[in-house]
């Protein structure tokens, strides 16, 4: 593949520019076009630091949200707008790395998979709770409680943010993705 020419590349910025200048103005169309646009180089950064696919593209998610409300502090004076995201992708994932992710959860195993028992005791195949134990312990001990503590305990996806001290956009993710793993192990 040919690497693209000068102008090209100053094409490609002042469209990227463009686009975040047009997003810090509340423009969705324009932020649409934006994550198309930098979603690839910004993922790679996230998975450079996150060394894990999924907490990558649970940190791009992040990234972007955050893309959105800061958008109105780029000033194009002071750098590209590649460069500006880079920047803040860099340090919010690196901020999120650091926080302890489930630290706060409190359920040991054997509590949890005895709620499980009983909550199933009375369904009419004696054998789903024997699948559903299985299936649970095919997930990350992570995602095995968000989805027990939402499920079992009715917390909302805001109460498990705080209590696990992660981004809400994350936790839904995993938890998310956690019942799709469920529902394939069930099914």
């Amino acid at each position: 593949m040919p690497l693209p020419s000068d102008a090209q590349a100053i094409d490609e910025t002042s469209a990227v520019t463009a686009l975040l200048l047009a997003t810090a103005k509340g423009d969705r169309s324009a932020f649409e076009a934006l994550y198309r646009a930098a979603a690839p180089t910004l993922y790679s950064v996230c998975l450079r630091l996150a060394r894990d696919r999924d907490r990558a593209a649970d940190l791009l998610q992040d990234v972007f949200v955050r893309i959105w409300q800061k958008a109105p502090l780029f000033d194009p004076t002071r750098g590209s707008a590649f460069a500006w995201m880079v920047v803040l992708t860099r340090n919010h994932v690196l901020s999120l790395l650091d926080k302890p992710v489930g630290a706060t959860m409190s359920l040991d195993d054997d509590a949890v998979l005895a709620a499980v028992d009983v909550r199933l005791a009375h369904q009419p195949d004696p054998g789903l709770a024997l699948d559903l134990r299985r299936c649970l312990g095919l997930l990350t001990e992570r995602s095995r409680r968000l989805v027990l503590l939402t499920y079992l305990q009715g917390l909302t996806f805001e109460e498990l943010a705080e209590r696990v001290g992660a981004p809400l956009g994350s936790v839904k993710s995993w938890v998310r993705r956690a019942v799709l793993k469920l529902k394939e192990c069930l099914a």
